[in-house]
């Protein structure tokens, strides 16, 4: 038989409580041994035992995205459930035994007279309690900030995966294509060019085909592709709707190529036309390259501006908007899927302020991620600063369908969320909360159908 009060005295919290009160536990307690996969509790049961694991391993697991992911483990001698003075109601994770396991249970009726004459193992679970809350604390606040990052890495690899793709593949037709150089470079010289010629289709070149290809945005409003397809079956010009298409994208004109044709013989033009072209083509794939790897650099800069670190524990000078459009960046897949429009305004005199590196860009992340979450699509999001007086401030609101007014009170509790299970975790605005009290600042919510505004209030010095 098992010597079930030495293991209570391996407790840490309970090494000096007397045995007479130790053996008090055990007599208004029961014994219950738990099979490996067996739950000790279930996420939203009520708490009303004091659970003591004598033998074994429970793991805590939140579901997320229809998947447990263990938060903590508590192996023997360890406590779990109810404890004296505490104001738990329910579960906010599941326990699941991972191997046999062996625990005395207290009910709750009994905490009364426990607090009225057991003195010292009141003062062992209090003690007990206070090291729960902080090592919980930690631990959820960790948990949360993984889900966070696991967030905006899925949101990174989209936004990443779109002009990668761009790249590989126009650098594909790139390559095909410049094995056609010297056939074109051929062809011009067959057409034996005067030096008059050759300067023509050079200004010609020179003159629009630096502007960047329009991609048959505006360009098509302003020169109809109609009007140079005209042109060239007028002048014999072969495959003139395709060449057509790739003029527009460039902005050319049909006066352009009447322009030309003054000052190139027009058995030449066809040809002319040809390699003019095939430049084109080249410098729109380029072009393509370019972009796509400027918005690569774009990406990694705000993955490093958004993860920006410094000294431990000393505020560093930082321009908020910097802050929010890089947070904007990496969540912009979300917003992109639900089409919504973002407005961001900052006056010009907006100052930096003093932030802990990396922290308020958990708080834009987290209202921005609510924000887009209870947006329909095409919804609107307007993000905005203002300076008052020694404070600044900044407004980040939806015209989304509001918070009501029942839960409006309790939406910076830990743990409260309400999104479907596995979606939410109720652990994002009261780690807002923590974060801008920790600038010794404030947060404020106001709410109505159409209408939802956060509004962060930061000092513009932290006090020392």
């Amino acid at each position: 038989m098992r010597d079930y009060l030495n293991i209570l005295k391996s407790f840490e919290n309970l090494r000096d409580v007397p045995e007479a009160e130790l053996n008090w536990l055990l007599a208004h307690g029961e014994i219950r041994r738990f099979s490996e996969g067996e739950y000790l509790f279930h996420t939203g049961d009520p708490i009303e035992n004091l659970c003591l694991i004598l033998e074994g391993h429970l793991s805590l697991r939140l579901e997320q995205m229809g998947q447990f992911k263990e938060l903590t483990a508590i192996e023997a001698p360890g406590m779990v459930g109810l404890l004296p003075y505490s104001r738990a109601g329910k579960a906010q994770s599941a326990g699941i035994f991972s191997e046999e396991a062996i625990v005395l249970i207290v009910p709750g009726k009994h905490f009364g007279e426990m607090i009225s004459h057991q003195h010292k193992l009141v003062a062992g679970l209090v003690h007990q309690m206070l090291d729960r809350v902080r090592q919980f604390t930690e631990q959820t606040h960790q948990f949360e900030k993984l889900l966070a990052m696991g967030k905006l890495a899925a949101g990174l690899a989209h936004e990443l995966n779109n002009p990668a793709a761009a790249i590989l593949s126009s650098s594909r037709v790139l390559k095909k294509h410049l094995k056609n150089a010297p056939r074109q470079m051929t062809v011009l010289f067959d057409l034996q060019l005067s030096a008059p010629e050759f300067q023509a289709v050079s200004e010609f070149l020179t003159r629009r085909a630096t502007t960047s290809p329009d991609r048959g945005g505006k360009g098509d409003k302003r020169i109809p592709k109609a009007s140079l397809v005209a042109w060239m079956n007028a002048h014999h010009v072969q495959h003139a709707d395709e060449k057509a298409a790739l003029l527009v994208d460039f902005s050319f004109s049909d006066e352009d190529l009447a322009l030309l044709a003054k000052k190139v013989d027009s058995s030449k033009l066809e040809g002319v036309l040809g390699w003019v072209c095939d430049h084109l083509v080249t410098e729109k794939l380029t072009g393509e390259i370019g972009e796509a790897a400027d918005r690569i650099g774009k990406l990694v800069q705000s993955v490093k501006s958004f993860t920006r670190m410094g000294p431990a524990g000393d505020p560093q000078p930082a321009f908020i908007p910097d802050g929010l459009r890089s947070t904007l960046t990496l969540l912009n897949h979300k917003i992109k899927a639900k089409r919504i429009e973002v407005k961001l305004t900052f006056p010009p005199d907006f100052p930096s302020v003093p932030q802990y590196p990396g922290e308020l860009n958990q708080v834009w992340t987290n209202l921005i991620d609510n924000a887009a979450d209870a947006l329909p699509p095409g919804g609107k999001l307007f993000i905005s600063g203002a300076v008052v007086g020694e404070r600044v401030e900044v407004e980040i609101r939806d015209n989304g369908p509001g918070i009501p007014p029942e839960i409006r009170e309790r939406i910076f509790d830990l743990f409260f969320t309400t999104k479907p299970v596995g979606e939410g975790t109720g652990l994002g605005l009261d780690i807002v909360q923590k974060i801008v009290k920790h600038h010794h600042g404030d947060i404020r919510v106001a709410s109505q159908p159409g209408n939802t505004a956060f509004t962060v209030s930061l000092p513009r010095e932290i006090p020392a």
